[in-house]
């Protein structure tokens, strides 16, 4: 009697530190599901800012470009001084 008893006692022993472990687990498991979240919600947000950068970089090229084709074929050396000195050429 006294060893079903023991083997009882460690039985229920056991099966509560498994149950602790296993909410333990879960728990760790939720705080790396959340820190794996922020960091990639931080990442895309980076991305975004990034690619908003890009965007206007482009943007100011594009009207650059247009601004230096127009001089190509400008005859008025006076226009070309004054664009040229607006788009920080001369």
């Amino acid at each position: 009697m006294e060893t079903k008893m023991a083997v009882e006692r460690e039985t229920s022993g056991s099966v509560c530190l498994l149950t602790m472990l296993a909410s333990a687990i879960e728990r760790y498991q939720a705080e790396l599901i959340e820190v794996m979240d922020n960091s990639r919600r931080a990442a895309e947000q980076k991305a975004n800012a990034m690619i908003g950068q890009l965007e206007k970089d482009i943007e100011e090229l594009e009207k650059r470009e247009t601004a230096l084709a127009e001089l190509a074929q400008s005859e008025d050396l006076v226009h070309c001084v004054k664009v040229g000195q607006s788009l920080r050429l001369i």
